[in-house]
């Protein structure tokens, strides 16, 4: 195998796991059962994708865990937002009415370009890391990625 030049297989994870998770989790807001367990069950898929993506960069040598808990961060408003929209349903606080679709579609293109943001940060922070790691004659990682810029 071929030293790694670049951490491609953990961005790749990274990248699909916040499209899968943020995607999942704005469809789950306007579905009834069983689709919503549908879309609970995908979401955490996607979940377990950003703990795969976490551990791959991790196993190459990389520190890059602070873009991962912006990602989780974002999550809790959706938590909240459900949340609510539950405690509605049982009558403990009024409904949310027509506000919610709004306010889950904004926020969730929020998501979206802050992740995007994000991701483009996690990989200039990958390559600061390598080229470090280059430059001090560290051991490379080993999984036969190549750099693909």
């Amino acid at each position: 195998m071929t030293p790694t030049r670049y951490p491609a297989a953990g961005l790749a994870l990274f990248m699909a796991a916040a499209v899968l998770t943020f995607g999942c989790i704005t469809i789950m807001q306007f579905l009834e059962k069983p689709w919503f367990f549908v879309a609970l069950a995908a979401m955490h898929a996607g979940i377990a994708l950003f703990v795969a993506s976490k551990r791959t960069l991790r196993g190459g040598g990389f520190q890059l865990e602070r873009f991962f808990k912006k990602e989780y961060v974002m999550l809790l408003p959706f938590l909240l937002i459900m949340l609510y929209s539950f405690a509605s349903k049982a009558a403990l606080v009024p409904p949310f009415g027509s506000a919610k679709e709004s306010l889950v579609l904004v926020y969730a293109l929020i998501c979206f370009a802050v992740t995007f943001w994000n991701f483009r940060a996690l990989q200039r922070e990958a390559r600061a890391q390598l080229r470090g790691r280059e430059a001090s004659g560290a051991p490379m990682p080993t999984d036969g990625l190549a750099l693909a810029d």
